[in-house]
């Protein structure tokens, strides 16, 4: 007849998993309370005895609670009721609860809580960072191993995954690349500041542990080596689960379950989206294998949870009536996947909701990032893109087949080249939007190539896309398509037929089919890749051998970064320095250094690269104003897109004329016409003041544009600035946008008094200097790739970015190729396209990797010789951003003025400079202005919303802070007096429930009022979002208004 367990059976049995003698000699393990003769049918494990844990275990009437952190923990001198723990002990002994606690016994086991982390990560060759004496199973303190590869970014996403958490801690390291070595790991779960000596003399390159102190994260940071953090909680409690299956495999008859109701003391909130109205969606289609788990956990992670069901045929309709926790849209018949996001898209709009997450449902996205994502978009953010290729990564399931990852990249890779997009990642279902962004957008397809249509709307009404790197967990890799499109080729043509389509209606044309300018794509082509590998040089490194700047010739002093903020202020300004130091820079001998440009003194390469500038902007600007006789003084310089910007970047104008006016020099704005012009519209207020809208007016329809622009703002302004600028417009003579837009900003400004000039980077780039600087790069491909991402290198570290696409992609090696901080296209084929460089025998060739390719000599006279004549050919070299103001800066200007964004990139183009040539270029200045549109309204100030939102917060929750005298105060604050018991909990839920809405019956007319100001000021606050925006286009601006607060902003 078998016999009833015991207490003292479990007690064997945790004895053998975690023996005693293992625990650290202040611990206190073992069996604290209960009787080891007593019967045992229910085991509950946690990590700590809290309240709520307790009360579980009595209510699951329990037998034995498995704690890993003790209770008692040091000598009881009493137990008594009168403190948390006491309580807590005397509940469970009079409930004849027994409690045992393995602690760091558990810690340093075999197959003990730090050994499970090893295991879970798959790390190899795993050993104790300080093994037990005269034991042969591997036990002792803490674990340390080999991680087999990939980087630091890569293993803190392998930990967040694995503890399924939206952010871990993190210091970052030196090095943060193991691609060819593998990474040594160290791991002490809990606490494990204790153990960071031990992990320094193991050779760890990361520490992995729960919590540490604040100066021994510094001392990690000084000593190059990383460390995640993953709560303490998180730590460890996943080993209690592992504790509880182990516990019921070696008890037969026993129950054993890990705790349910315990949870981190610790959360992580983003109050920013916590302040917005938050909406998760997910299109579906027979999903029932995924449905119940997926809703599961979004509903954990989610406040209002939309399903559309595009006509499931499957036990996907019955799953969704049986849930009371979501709201349901369904499509009968099915409509696909398009129409079920258009239907999600038309939802969030309808309800009012700030921000939109659309989620799949299928298994491959992560719940628990929701507000991850949401959380990015915010600022000018308007789409964040869930990226499966940011980080290069299988979190589980399948990876992703062949013939969907090719078409993904190569479609990917054609809508940054048609659009200016830096994606790389177009299909991800996992975003978040800002519902505001969604209003102007048509879509129409409806089916999986949907995206592609909406990426096409983003680009013609300019929303700005981030990517977010998401893990790529593939679950059915034979999923279909529908019909033809399970073919890899038709599903690839079909895509780029939507493309075309999209195009079409949008009116975003190809930069083939445009005169605009020389390329229309945005920013740099993104790679995936990791942020630092193949940089050749890592922050902190001295250049290579070979490069021109040593150690000493870099100045490591300048470590920290300026950070600028445009002012909040109306009428203010931001420059930096201020006036009197850019003057006096203004006076000082312009100072390059001895350093050589494609084998020419630079200071030589300077003198004719100026003159050219003053000459070619000299015809450039005669064409259509009269250019008197070029001043031979400083050159100031500035540029920006074509654009009808907003007024601060303006400003940079009239600054440029006043310190050209102001030192004797010239004021020179160089059009980048080599770069996007990034908007096809303006996005124009109208609407009432009450209830105002941005709504985007494309200059497509040219003629009709500042009528267009002059009735949506009307309610506003009265005389806009942008009839008399079209007029100008409509008299250039050409069709090329970049000319239509500068031209006539340009002729208004010299009718206000400006003497500056004007040339297009184009026709610099086609200079025998800049030719210099190329030929530079090419005949030191390698040390220029180095120093290029090793300055972005440099960049990411100071400013915590593991986005590697951020603030610029590195440049990519592969295959002997490197690739060139420089774009070419040709007349034949008009489509912006990076430059990669290999030397070979006595020549260095060039190529874009996609059929074009050229041999030059390698001779730095002969290679711009070369250049000169491909350019004859057809073929143009061009600049990406950091090379653009770094050419401006060495070669061309005493004085360059940006904006608070070439300003940051800039921070990059001095330590890419200091490590290529060994100089660092003139110092620029940074300038920008705020200015708003006069539109006198009131508005009302986010602190009011708040405590109006709080009110409402408390006549639900707390009615007898307004009706004190109820009766029903009373009965609700003898039950909030009465301890909480097992037995009266529901009563005690249902009473002061109860005694809520009876107060609140009282209170309807206070809540209407309160409602109604709510409203009324949450209204008024997004009115003012849109009327107080200092991003309104200078040309929504009346002329006299505009002209005399940017004139007197730029007085010196």
């Amino acid at each position: 007849m078998p016999t009833t367990p015991t207490i003292a059976d479990a007690c064997g049995l945790l004895e053998s998993i975690a023996p005693c003698v293992l625990a650290e000699e202040w611990d206190n393990v073992g069996l604290l309370v209960g009787d080891p003769a007593a019967p045992l049918s229910r085991v509950l494990t946690c990590l700590t005895l809290s309240p709520d844990v307790v009360d579980e275990a009595i209510a699951a009437d329990a037998s034995l609670v498995v704690t890993h952190h003790p209770l008692p923990f040091r000598g009881v001198k009493s137990l008594t009721t009168e403190s948390v723990d006491g309580g807590s002990l005397w509940r469970l002994a009079r409930a004849d609860v027994a409690v045992y606690s393995p602690h760091t016994a558990y810690d340093s086991a075999a197959g003990g809580v730090n050994q499970q982390w090893a295991d879970r990560l798959g790390l190899t060759a795993t050993r104790a960072l300080a093994p037990t004496p005269d034991r042969t199973d591997g036990a002792g303190v803490g674990r340390v191993g080999r991680w087999p590869g990939g980087d630091f970014d890569a293993l803190a996403e392998r930990v967040k995954q694995l503890t399924n958490q939206p952010h871990v801690r993190v210091v970052t390291p030196e090095v943060v690349s193991y691609i060819d070595r593998g990474a040594t790991v160290a791991i002490a779960c809990g606490s494990g500041g204790s153990l960071l000596d031990l992990a320094v003399r193991a050779g760890c390159d990361v520490f992995l542990t729960g919590e540490m102190g604040f100066h021994e994260c510094l001392r990690c940071r000084s000593l190059g080596v990383g460390v995640i953090l993953t709560g303490h909680y998180a730590s460890e409690r996943f080993a209690l689960e592992t504790l509880a299956d182990r516990l019921r495999a070696g008890l037969p008859g026993v129950e054993a379950t890990a705790s349910r109701t315990e949870r981190d003391p610790l959360q992580s909130v983003c109050p920013s989206v916590r302040s917005q109205r938050l909406l998760t969606a997910l299109p579906v289609y027979n999903e029932q294998e995924h449905l119940p788990k997926v809703l599961d956990e979004v509903v954990r992670h989610a406040d209002d949870v939309l399903v559309v069901d595009d006509g499931s045929s499957d036990d996907t309709p019955r799953l969704l009536a049986s849930r009371d926790d979501i709201q349901v849209v369904t499509h009968d018949p099915n409509r696909g996947y398009g129409a079920a996001m258009r239907t999600a898209f038309c939802y969030a709009k309808k309800h009012g909701y700030d921000l939109l997450v659309t989620i799949d449902c299928d298994g491959q996205h992560e719940p628990q990032r929701i507000r991850e994502l949401a959380a990015m978009c915010k600022g000018d953010v308007d789409i964040v893109s869930g990226s499966r290729y940011l980080a290069d990564s299988t979190a589980s399931g399948l990876a992703a087949p062949q013939d969907r990852k090719a078409i993904n990249q190569t479609i990917t890779r054609e809508i940054n080249e048609r659009l200016g997009f830096s994606l790389t990642d177009a299909f991800c279902g996992f975003k978040a939007y800002r519902v505001a962004a969604l209003r102007p957008l048509q879509l129409r397809e409806d089916g999986y190539a949907m995206p592609l249509e909406l990426w096409v709307q983003a680009a013609y009404h300019g929303l700005n896309v981030i990517e977010a790197a998401v893990p790529l967990i593939y679950l059915n890799e034979k999923r279909s398509f529908g019909g033809e499109l399970d073919d890899a080729q038709r599903r690839l043509r079909h895509y780029r037929e939507v493309i075309d389509r999209a195009q079409a209606r949008a009116g975003v044309r190809h930069p083939a089919n445009m005169a605009a300018s020389e390329s229309q794509l945005r920013t740099e082509q993104r790679r995936t890749r990791d942020a630092i590998r193949g940089s050749g040089a890592r922050a902190g490194q001295t250049p290579a051998d070979g490069d021109r700047a040593s150690s000493e010739s870099i100045d490591r002093s300048a470590t920290e970064y300026a950070r600028y903020k445009a002012p909040a202020a109306d009428d203010a300004a931001l420059v930096a320095p201020g006036w009197p130091e850019l003057l006096d820079r203004l006076r000082q001998p312009r100072k390059i250094g001895d350093a050589r440009l494609g084998g020419v003194p630079l200071a030589k390469l300077a003198g004719s690269a100026r003159q050219h500038l003053v000459d070619a902007a000299a015809r450039y600007t005669s064409a259509y104003a009269d250019v008197a006789t070029v001043i031979d003084g400083p050159i100031v310089l500035s540029g920006h897109q074509p654009e009808l910007f907003h007024p601060g970047v303006w400003f940079k104008n009239f600054a440029l004329d006043s310190l050209a006016k102001a030192s004797g020099g010239l004021g020179l704005h160089v059009i980048i016409d080599s770069d996007l012009c990034r908007s096809a519209s303006v996005l124009t207020p109208t609407g009432s003041h009450a209830t105002p809208r941005r709504e985007p007016i494309a200059y497509a329809t040219f003629e009709s544009f500042p009528t267009r622009v002059a009735e949506a703002v009307a309610p506003f302004v009265a005389d806009p600035l942008v009839t008399d600028l079209w007029k100008h417009a409509t008299a250039v003579g050409c069709d090329c946008v970049s000319a239509l837009l500068s031209t006539p900003r340009h002729k208004l400004e010299r009718s206000w008094g400006s003497h500056t000039l004007e040339l297009p980077f184009s026709e610099v780039a086609d200079s025998e200097g800049f030719r210099r600087l190329a030929a530079e790069m090419f005949l030191r491909s390698e040390q220029t790739a180095a120093a290029y991402n090793a300055a972005l290198a440099d960049y990411r570290l100071a400013h915590g970015l593991k986005n590697a696409a951020q603030p610029l992609p590195d440049l990519h090696r592969q295959d002997g190729w490197v690739e060139a901080p420089l774009w070419v296209w040709s007349d034949a084929a008009p489509t912006r396209r990076p430059v990669y460089v290999r030397p070979i025998a006595n020549t260095i060739r060039l190529t874009d990797r996609q059929g074009w390719e050229a041999t030059l000599p390698a001779d730095a006279d002969d290679v711009v010789q070369a250049l000169t004549e491909l350019r004859a050919r057809g073929v143009k070299l061009r600049s990406r951003a950091l090379v653009t103001t770094l050419y401006c800066r060495l070669a061309l200007a005493d004085l360059f003025l940006h904006g608070i964004g070439g300003a940051k990139y800039d921070q990059v183009t001095d330590r890419f400079a200091e490590r290529l040539l060994g100089v660092r270029p003139p110092e620029h200045a940074t300038m920008t202005a705020t200015l708003r549109l006069p539109i006198e309204h009131d508005a009302p100030s986010e602190a009011d919303r708040r405590e109006l939102a709080q009110t409402l917060r408390d006549l639900d929750y707390h009615p007898e802070r307004f009706a004190p005298d109820h009766e029903a105060a009373a009965e609700k604050q003898h039950w909030i007096e009465t301890e909480k018991t097992p037995d009266n909990a529901a009563e005690r839920h249902a009473a002061i429930t109860a005694a809520n809405r009876a107060m609140a019956a009282s209170l309807v007319d206070r809540r209407r009022e309160i409602e109604h100001r709510l409203a009324t000021a949450t209204a008024g606050l997004r009115a003012a979002a849109v009327l107080d925006s200092r991003e309104h286009s200078f040309c929504l601006f009346s002329a006299e208004n505009i002209y005399e607060r940017l004139s007197k902003l730029a007085t010196l």
